[in-house]
């Protein structure tokens, strides 16, 4: 886990000077520099004759000296000075304060940049230099959250990262189409350092601050780190390869297959499990166990992170490691590096040595309210001898009773600017470095994981989980434009010394396949061994689930190879996501692009393509087939949706599956369940889903602040950060993250100010166009008092006809902001989306989100074409069903039939006989139902992570016998009831909520007929039941799949949605 932050963005604004600061160039064989008001404007790479920045004058100076507490230094005078061997010193000062920036040449043609400042005052926080602008037709590297690229494609945000939390090892790369640039700092002393990359249209800026050690107020001077940048020839592999060499030299790092013990080189499988003897049993024979390791979260007598540092084991976690030996697995146990249960009896006395933020002063904790009860413990500086000694102290007592092997070391990625200051002479920098030293001198034959991986911790870490920047595991949401950022920049500077896995927030594969491969798709790139999260002994057994036999696939090829991470720059190819290398000359290689592969490659043979993704086409032709798809003859796959992603398997589709056998051109297939009781086919043209998403909208896109000091700003950007008033509008998953101003805000009773983030749109002609979004506030946002959401629209060129529709959302609760926008059919409009403090003008905390912002329309208003598709396999098939309209199935006996339906629509094939429902109606907890789970691409299948069951359920203190339906992570639970309607009309009666206790963010209740949508109720605990009434006259004397659906509506943790006393009544006179 990590701390919860908020993603504030930081703007750091020097004074506009009045006088300009001379331009000076500093040239060497391998470098050429421009230096403009004391910003680096101008960085040539001379070797291969390419220029990394955009020659514009940077009018907002990126350097400085910072003070976390008053006047920061503006430089509104200075000179440059040249010393004889070329030297460039640039200095300024304002009163007493003084900062001088330091350019010098090296012998081997890099360059060095030093900072010095100093001033009468104290709170100094630390210095900055810049580079800027770096058109985004380079890539910008960094290791930091398990490494990031910073390319055209990047978000517009600006990422802070803080060393070595974030910034995992101190260095950035500017790579070019020839060569790039190496800027690192030489800093053996592990000194506090910021990096900061501001995404801008077309163009990157980037500073780099050394900042001092905590607590900040008593400094009042600071000398900053080394920087040094140096040009290089060839590929990012190679800027990454000269800061290996230095790191390894400078922190004498051995390289994993030296490290103790032995037995830790070899795995190459790690799964996290539960303490199930029946998983290690099945477990064992699909998998080497010696090469394996089983990573255990949950072994303690207390759950999960409480009572730390409490390290008795649970009376299973004994027997467990036992049978797991005998198997020949490896067992690691999770624990907590630093942390302490404020109800812990040691707090009391280890309480003087918690950490404090330099900022706010505060004392740090991990804090998660969402757990029942909320779990907080502190965080106590490890440069503490006394906690040291009681933490390995209980180590050795662990490892030795029950002969562990690993111990996972969770948080270790933390390691924090501690405002206490020195713990017994020591940083927490320091101090992690002699937790992991003194811990392995204890227990030299036990390996230590750690959770993330940054260059303190990889020197005694032998495996170490990675996070993945843009995935939200809690709430099962990502977002696909960070996941693309995820670069091997960090692993080629830190995997020779550690193995990496994957993080304890993964998903089981078969549970959430759609959560699960956006994992995998990040990890891809970051070099992560096989990991299968929370396997069941059913999935294991043969026939395993196909999400599980990709896992176990992938597991045996790492295996059986034995690959280790390859960076040797001519290796590589361009796209290439990551590389391995195996014995006899054998490489693993990830590639492609749109489309992604895995091969084997032998020498002198063929590459041997063992997994694809398949992306950017409307058919496949090149062999196996794709997992769950309906569509398929012998030859191909079709209808596929060029702009979504699908799973390939190498083995081929099975004919005696029920399937279409193609489609017409210029239709996909956006929704399929293949079950042995029925098909479902939701059929769309391309391009034409029914919605205009506006969360991955780039184009025509503008953001600003509203009536902030009564002055309105805009740009033309899908981003705004503006630090100096703590303004955020931020394309966030599949949401925007709106935080309204709240530094120095009036306190006068003046409205306060608003952000906002405008569209324009073409709408379509069609009828019930409506926008819509579900309006909540992030987890932690528990002390906002609300976020105003505010929606507005209005025709281009016509702002006086306007609509506007406005809702609160509050902690804990979740609300639908809908406007409707019919009367603007077929025009260009504009939308705009407002987040304000709400009606008692507070911002404190409001970090409004607006889930799935979007313009909808009735489907049932596209034009529809009359098609014949052929179904064929070992079923016989008796009728088709359709959601608009009818189908007509003419049989074609002995494997196939025509249907006839018009186009888009939802096509269902029943496979079975329905259940007759009297005319006098029945209740549908006596008929029989099938349970399923919709993944957030459509695809039907899977285990649902709790069965659908018949129970007693309190919702607002009433009890009533009820349908229990839990989503999975970020899909939707389906309850499918195959009915035969009488002639009597009839509708569906129930009572909907969510259980008493649940602390779930909200649920989505529909109601589907033949796949068409009949109704829709979002709700949140503590609301009452709400009886309903579905009218189902329209299919009366019909057959017709009736679909219960509960909908996560993003994070599933307590979503227990019930439906109570689900009936079929005849309908109601009058209605």
């Amino acid at each position: 886990m990590v701390p919860l932050r908020l993603g504030l963005t930081l703007t750091v604004t020097l004074a506009t000077m009045a006088a300009r600061l001379p331009a000076e160039e500093l040239i060497t064989p391998a470098l050429s520099l421009k230096i403009t008001n004391g910003v680096v404007t101008g960085l040539t790479n001379r070797i291969v004759g390419e220029t990394y920045t955009a020659g514009r004058i940077v009018r907002d100076p990126l350097v400085g000296m910072l003070r976390a507490e008053g006047t920061s230094l503006r430089p509104t005078t200075g000179r440059a000075e040249r010393r004889s061997d070329g030297t460039l010193l640039f200095r300024s000062q304002s009163g007493a304060d003084r900062l001088t920036s330091r350019y010098a040449r090296r012998a081997d043609g890099s360059v060095e940049v030093r900072q010095y400042a100093a001033g009468a005052q104290g709170s100094v926080q630390g210095v900055l230099w810049g580079i800027g602008d770096i058109p985004d037709r380079c890539e910008a590297l960094v290791p930091g959250n398990s490494g990031q690229r910073f390319g055209r494609d990047a978000p517009f945000e600006t990422r802070i990262f803080e060393y070595p939390t974030d910034w995992e090892a101190p260095f950035l790369v500017i790579q070019g189409a020839k060569g790039g640039v190496l800027i690192q700092a030489e800093d053996p002393a592990l000194t506090p350092k910021v990096l900061t990359v501001e995404r801008r249209p077309g163009a990157f800026r980037i500073t780099f601050e050394s900042r001092n050690q905590a607590p900040f107020k008593p400094r009042k001077s600071i000398t900053g780190v080394r920087w040094v940048i140096r040009a290089y020839r060839g590929s990012w592999a190679v800027g990454a390869g000269l800061y290996r060499r230095w790191a390894e030299h400078a922190y004498v790092v051995q390289p994993l297959s030296k490290k103790r013990p032995e037995w830790a080189a070899g795995i190459r499988f790690v799964a996290t499990v539960r303490m199930d003897l029946d998983v290690l049993r099945v477990l064992a024979q699909r998998v080497i166990p010696s090469r394996t390791l089983l990573y255990v979260p949950d072994w303690r007598r207390d759950e999960y992170d409480r009572n730390y540092p409490d390290y008795t084991a649970s009376p299973a976690f004994g027997p467990f490691v036992a049978e797991a030996h005998r198997f020949g697995f490896r067992v690691m146990p999770h624990v907590n590096y630093f942390g302490c249960d404020p109800k812990n009896p040691e707090y009391a006395r280890l309480q003087q040595y918690q950490m404090r933020d330099p900022f706010h002063h505060q004392p740090l904790w991990w804090d998660w309210p969402r757990a029942e009860p909320p779990i907080k413990f502190a965080y106590i500086n490890p440069a503490s001898r006394e906690w040291r000694t009681l933490f390995i102290a209980r180590m050795k007592e662990l490892c030795r009773r029950y002969s562990i092997d690993a111990l996972h070391l969770d948080q270790t990625l933390c390691i924090f600017n501690d405002d206490n200051g020195l713990v017994d002479g020591m940083t927490c920098a320091e101090g992690s470095l002699a937790l992991h030293r003194e811990l392995k001198a204890a227990l030299p034959d036990v390996a230590l994981s750690g959770e993330g991986l940054n260059e303190i911790t990889s020197r005694y870490e032998e495996f170490a989980q990675r996070h993945v920047w843009g995935m939200y595991h809690t709430d099962g949401t990502w977002d696909e434009r960070k996941l693309a950022m995820a670069h091997p920049i960090a692993s080629a500077v830190l995997l020779p010394g550690t193995s990496i896995y994957g993080y304890l927030g993964m998903p089981n594969p078969c549970t959430s396949p759609d959560v699960f491969d956006a994992w995998m798709r990040a990890y891809d790139r970051l070099g992560v061994l096989p990991t299968y999260p929370w396997p069941t002994a059913a999935e294991l057994r043969p026939p395993s689930p196909e999400p599980a036999q990709k896992a176990l696939r992938r597991a045996a090829l790492f295996l059986r190879q034995a690959p280790t991470p390859d960076f040797a720059p001519s290796d590589w190819h361009p796209q290439d996501h990551f590389v391995w290398s195996a014995p006899g000359g054998v490489r693993i290689r990830i590639t492609g692009n749109p489309s992604s592969r895995l091969q084997l490659e032998a020498p002198g043979g063929k590459p041997l393509v063992m997994e694809r993704r398949i992306q950017g086409v409307a058919a496949w032709e090149e062999g196996g087939s794709i997992i769950g798809w309906p569509v398929y003859d012998g030859k191909r796959a079709a209808g596929l949706d060029p702009s979504s992603r699908y799973e390939w398997s190498p083995m081929p589709a099975n004919p005696k599956t029920p399937h279409l056998t193609g489609l017409p051109a210029g239709y996909c297939v956006t929704r399929a369940g293949i079950h042995d009781d029925l098909l479902r086919l939701q059929i769309d043209r391309i391009g034409d889903r029914g919605r205009i998403s506006l969360w991955d909208r780039a184009d025509g896109v503008a953001v600003g602040v509203l009536g902030w000091r009564q002055r309105d700003t805009r740009i033309e950007a899908p981003a705004l950060g503006d630090g100096s008033i703590g303004a955020v509008v931020e394309m966030e998953g599949d949401g925007v993250f709106m935080h309204p101003p709240w530094k120095g805000r009036e306190t006068n009773g003046s409205e306060p100010g608003a952000v906002f983030v405008e569209y324009r749109l073409d709408l379509p002609d069609r009828d019930g166009l409506t926008f819509r979004a579900d309006a909540h506030l992030r987890d932690g946002a528990s002390r906002s008092d609300g976020v105003r959401f505010t929606a507005i629209a209005w025709p281009l060129g016509d702002p006086a006809d306007r609509a506007t529709t406005q809702v609160i959302a509050a902690p804990a609760h979740q609300s639908q902001l809908s406007l409707s926008l019919d009367r603007w059919r077929g025009q260009r409009i504009v939308l705009r989306l407002q987040a304000d403090a709400g009606p008692a003008g507070d911002p404190s905390f409001d970090w409004g989100r607006l889930r799935r912002p979007e313009v909808v329309w009735d489907p049932r208003s596209r034009s529809r074409t009359p098609v014949r598709l052929t179904v064929k396999g070992d079923r016989s098939f008796r009728t088709a069903l359709a959601g608009q309209g009818s189908a007509h199935l003419e049989a074609k006996p002995p494997d196939a039939a025509e249907v006839d339906v018009e186009l888009p629509n939802t096509l269902l094939i029943p496979l079975n006989e329905p259940s007759a429902v009297a005319s006098a109606g029945c209740s549908l907890l006596e008929l029989p139902w099938r349970s399923r789970i919709r993944a957030a691409s459509g695809l039907e299948g899977g285990a649902l992570p709790i069965p659908s069951t018949l129970t007693q359920a309190s919702v607002g203190g009433v009890e009533r016998t009820a349908l229990l339906e839990h989503p999975p992570m970020n899909g939707a639970a389906l309850i499918d009831y195959h009915l035969a309607l009488p002639d009597t009309p009839m509708e569906l009666a129930a009572a909907l909520g969510v259980r008493d206790g649940s602390r779930s963010t909200g649920v989505g209740f529909r109601v589907e007929v033949n796949g068409m949508a009949m109704f829709q109720r979002d709700t949140t605990p503590g609301t009452p039941w709400e009886d309903v009434r579905i009218d189902l006259s329209s299919f009366a004397g019909r057959e017709i799949v009736l679909t219960l659906v509960v909908d996560a509506l993003g994070g599933y943790d307590y979503d227990w949605a019930v439906w109570a006393e689900p009936r079929l009544v005849p309908r109601s006179t009058g209605r």
